[in-house]
């Protein structure tokens, strides 16, 4: 099969593997030439060039001669490998040196032998980029597949350089031999090249990183050690250890931690030892350690088990967190103080993202007031809450994050649905690097209740001061009008025209005067003359009345308190405050209903007080009238107690009965509210302070004729017109009058001796230059025991007549009757 040559030569495949077999062996100087070669070094590129070339040259030197000046060697196998493993360089001063030698040896084979050294270096470049610089990842069917490309170019190189037929026949007898044993010597020493580059990168990269290791330990500001894993003898620790412990080296090498009594902490120690013997290694166990100056220290420390030598050693790395602990302990206290306050402050606190207006945080109070639970106000936007539009809440805190503003008043709903007034206090702050709003939230809700009761009642205090002026010019007017028309009444009789007509004058100028009582009622300026009374007695008694006021088409119900407490009130006041409530429940029900009247004794405590803005702590007598009728809506509610405001059709109500109503519950220091709905009727609360005297009983009123006299007595009165009326008045009667326009003017009679006879003084309370009451002071002085009677129309001076009323004296109201004026004069001369 093989051809033997000519004659003396040995088979021709012996040859081929004796030649592949030498540059097998004399590969083996590859492992010395790369140990010593320096990445990136030109120099020991061209070195491996020569060292590729001469090998090349070597097998020239045993070659298989087939004809003269023909031979194969395995320089295609030397150079191939030249390529792929030594690089550019290299390869091309392999090519050079092969080149050159081969073009010594001549013969006309030269050209065939110079196209395979070049052509089978360029295949080992190709491959070699192919395989980006890194021929070592090359698999060995790769290397074989390398080899059978690179011969069969050399053969094609054969065949196209020696001459014809000549090349046809030489490549007949060598293509055989070539192609089994040259791509399996490739693929023979690219596998011997390649494990050596492997096993000199990882000696490269085996050094680098025990220099980093060596780098990193000796220059850690960490501390590191390594111990011995049976003993725990320190074999090294780099200067960190020294500069954190306080130990020189050579005072720890040879000894143990427990021997330098390192271990602040055993129980650290312990855990450090189990997790190694568990796991074989220890990441940030945090651990407390005695220095050699007795000083302790936090340190987070990670350790593992690595073998030197062959012998298992711990490799501990500790860094002192001393600083971070006590920083983190601060800002522990720190974060437990804020959260103390935050949490536990009993206003409302919320912490609002200043971007997004998101709700971040809320404390327990924010959580009690707003109804939802923490997580729920957390998950909403503070625009959810409040009633703005997210425009506006946008606005207001972008005036809170710039600081152009810091309080706010809004209204801010709640879980249960309803809506409160409150003010916010914001402001910004920083936390994370990232700014919040945090707002103090204050419950506004009652101080805007009394603000608006604060308004509403300087409003009913400014309509009854008006009222109450109106009504003392009035008095003083219908007192002349009304007197003179009793005196043409009584002369002329019913039976004559005049008196008639004059009778109606007079039923008018009635009218008229209840009128002005009713304004001085509501001005809480009407002459009270209160008694100590049991208000079930009272109402028992005028149910009688009521219903003949109220018709027969309403049903009133009287629920009596048991041991009703006593008040000290105005009997007839009492009395008007029942028809009125009353009255204006009626017209409530046009088509019928039911009115119920109760009465119950209550305390009103602080916590109703907090709850209810108009209320005030005390013992109360409680008088209810509800009814069933149509009720009223908030709007109306809000003006019900304004004088001359009515609901009714023009003509049918002056607006003045639940004025007057007012007026008289606050003359007796009393309460009143109203709770209406539309369509469900209305309750009137009337709460009128207890009194711990024993009440009287209600008597019957008995009309008696006018009593007469012959006394004298002085009037004194500042109004021209009333004093000549009450002469008029009394002088019919049978007395005698001396007339004072002030109080001046009757002191100086009575220190003259004009007035030595008087029987009784009829002074008025309020006059100008000297007051009645100043009057009667100095009367008491001059005259002991004289017998005063006083005369009041009750004005904004009140509180002269509210002295009259203390003493005990007598006082008739203006516009006063003949029968009042008489019957109140004939008892104060009598008892006197």
């Amino acid at each position: 099969m093989f051809h033997t040559g000519w004659k003396g030569h040995p088979p021709m495949l012996l040859d081929l593997l004796y030649n592949a077999a030498l540059l097998v062996a004399l590969s083996a100087l590859y492992g010395v030439l790369v140990r010593f070669r320096k990445p990136d070094n030109s120099y020991h590129k061209m070195l491996s060039g020569v060292f590729f070339g001469l090998i090349a040259v070597i097998g020239m030197n045993f070659p298989v001669h087939l004809d003269s000046g023909i031979i194969y060697d395995g320089r295609s196998i030397v150079l191939t490998l030249a390529g792929l493993f030594g690089g550019g360089t290299a390869a091309m001063t392999a090519i050079a040196i092969a080149g050159a030698y081969r073009a010594f040896i001549g013969g006309p084979g030269v050209w065939a032998g110079l196209a395979t050294i070049v052509s089978c270096t360029l295949i080992g470049l190709a491959f070699r980029r192919r395989s980006r610089n890194h021929p070592e990842t090359i698999s060995v069917p790769h290397f074989f597949g390398i080899g059978l490309v690179s011969h069969m170019a050399m053969l094609a190189c054969q065949l196209l350089v020696l001459p014809w037929p000549r090349g046809v026949h030489i490549l007949a007898n060598i293509w055989l031999p070539v192609m089994i044993v040259f791509p399996a010597a490739t693929a023979l020493m690219a596998i011997f090249f390649s494990s050596e580059e492997r096993r000199i990168q990882t000696e490269e990269h085996l050094a680098k990183s025990e220099g980093r290791f060596r780098l990193a330990f000796l220059t850690s500001p960490d501390s590191i050690n390594i111990n011995r894993l049976s003993d725990g003898l320190y074999i090294d620790v780099n200067e960190g250890f020294c500069h954190i412990t306080g130990y020189r080296r050579e005072e720890v090498i040879g000894k143990s931690s427990l021997e330098i009594d390192i271990w602040a902490d055993p129980e650290d120690r312990k855990r450090l030892v189990q997790g190694l013997l568990r796991d074989g290694i220890v990441r940030n166990l945090e651990a407390k350690f005695r220095m050699k100056d007795g000083r302790r220290l936090d340190g987070l420390m990670s350790a593992a088990v690595i073998e030197l030598d062959g012998v298992p050693h711990i490799l501990s790395i500790t860094r002192d967190i001393s600083d971070r602990k006590r920083l983190e302990n601060e800002l522990r206290e720190s974060e437990q103080r804020y959260r103390t306050l935050f949490e536990d402050h009993s206003a409302v606190e919320l912490l609002i993202d200043s971007e997004t207006g998101r709700i971040v945080d809320a404390n327990h109070a924010a959580v009690s007031y707003y109804g939802w639970s923490r997580e729920q106000l957390t998950g909403m936007a503070i625009h959810e809450i409040n009633t703005l539009t997210p425009e506006e809440v946008r606005e207001e805190m972008e005036n809170a994050r710039k600081r152009r503003r810091n309080h706010f008043q809004f209204r801010h709903r709640r879980a249960d649905g309803s809506v409160s007034d409150v003010r916010v206090f914001s402001s910004p702050i920083e936390i994370g690097g990232k700014q919040y709003l945090h707002s103090i939230v204050l419950d506004i809700s009652n101080e805007k209740r009394l603000e608006a009761q604060l308004i509403q009642a300087q409003k009913m205090e400014s309509v009854g001061q008006l009222a109450g002026g109106v009504a003392h010019d009035f008095n003083n007017l219908l007192q002349v009008m009304n007197g003179y028309a009793e005196i043409l009444v009584a002369k002329y009789g019913l039976e004559h025209e005049i008196g008639r007509y004059v009778q109606k004058i007079l039923d008018a100028g009635y009218k008229a005067s209840r009128l002005v009582q009713q304004l001085l009622a509501f001005s809480r300026r009407q002459l009270m003359r209160p008694e100590l009374l049991n208000l079930n007695e009272v109402i028992e008694a005028g149910l009688k009345m009521l219903h003949r006021v109220i018709g027969e088409h309403i049903d009133i119900r009287f629920v009596g308190g048991h041991k009703l407490g006593s008040v000290y009130a105005d009997r007839t006041m009492m009395e008007q405050v029942l028809i009125n409530l009353c009255v204006n429940a009626r017209d409530a029900m046009p088509e019928g209903g039911e009115i119920v009247i109760e009465t119950e004794n209550v305390f009103i405590d602080e916590t109703y007080c907090q709850m209810h803005a108009w209320a005030k702590i005390g013992r109360y007598v409680l008088i209810s009238v509800t009814d069933s009728g149509c009720g009223m809506s908030p709007e109306v509610m809000e003006r019900i107690f304004e004088p001359f405001f009515t609901t009714k059709e023009t003509g049918k109500g002056t607006g003045l009965g639940l004025s007057t109503t007012y007026g008289i519950v606050k003359q007796h220091e009393g309460l009143i509210h109203v709770y209406s709905e539309e369509g469900k009727g209305t309750t009137f609360k009337i709460y009128l302070p207890v009194s711990e005297r024993v009440a009287t009983d209600v008597g019957n009123k008995i009309q008696s004729p006018a009593p007469l006299g012959n006394e004298t007595i002085l009037v004194v009165e500042d109004s021209e017109e009333v004093r000549h009326l009450a002469r008029e008045i009394l002088e019919r009667a049978g007395y005698r009058v001396i007339e004072a326009q002030n109080g001046q003017e009757a002191i100086e009679m009575i220190e003259s001796g004009a007035a030595d006879d008087v029987a009784a003084y009829l002074l008025d309370v309020v006059m100008p230059k000297m007051s009645g009451w100043d009057v009667y002071k100095r009367l008491c002085s001059l005259k002991p025991g004289c017998r005063v009677l006083f005369m009041s129309g009750y004005s904004e001076n009140a509180v002269h007549t509210n002295y009259v009323l203390k003493s005990g004296c007598h006082l008739v109201q203006k516009p006063f009757s003949r029968e009042s004026l008489l019957k109140e004069l004939r008892k104060v001369i009598d008892q006197g």
